[in-house]
């Protein structure tokens, strides 16, 4: 659609044209009672001209993105912005996929947080172990053992102390697991 306004560079308010085969305008000056209006619309035509510019024409495009701000709701503005971008629905879609690997990360990161913080427990308890790998696979045997008797009772009374105890178990076997690696690391590192 044509624009119906132009802002006049004589200085005496906004060319008005209110229908398309209308070649004639009108000037609505600042003391006329619709000046308010007209000016208004000619901001919104700018901001349409804007986008047209940047995206091509889209017949309502102005719309869809005002449609798409509100159906995402959130999003703070507190500072200046100095980038900004239009996110298609796809966009939004691959964000939030994203986001929610993110999540999954951090939990596991906490994960290996524990897994790590019992590898020093471990070290501070025995020190450095070096072993061979039957020695480890009884060690890491003895721990899984442990997590399998927890469960194990877990299916006969399941409380949220056992539940802990499958937990605090499974850091201990994945931690010997650890502890194994490292010995491994370590002595292939020796015959080298």
């Amino acid at each position: 659609m044509a624009r119906l306004t132009e802002i006049n560079e004589r200085g005496e308010g906004i060319d008005y044209y209110p229908k398309d085969n209308w070649p004639l305008g009108f000037v609505v000056g600042k003391e006329h009672p619709f000046y308010n209006l007209v000016e208004k619309l000619a901001e919104y035509e700018d901001l349409e001209e804007r986008l047209r510019n940047v995206y091509g024409e889209c017949d309502g495009l102005l719309q869809k993105v005002v449609e798409h701000l509100e159906s995402h709701e959130g999003i703070d503005l507190q500072g200046p912005v100095s980038k900004a971008r239009l996110l298609t629905d796809d966009d939004v879609d691959r964000w939030e996929e994203l986001n929610g690997l993110w999540e999954r990360q951090r939990e596991v990161w906490e994960i290996i947080e524990k897994v790590l913080e019992e590898r020093k427990r471990q070290d501070a308890k025995w020190g450095e172990q070096n072993h061979t790998a039957p020695v480890w696979g009884m060690i890491i045997g003895e721990e899984y053992g442990e997590m399998c008797q927890a469960i194990n009772e877990f299916g006969f009374d399941p409380t949220p102390e056992i539940e802990e105890r499958i937990y605090t178990e499974a850091i201990h076997a994945m931690a010997s697991c650890m502890a194994m690696l490292e010995c491994m690391e370590r002595m292939g590192e020796k015959e080298e």
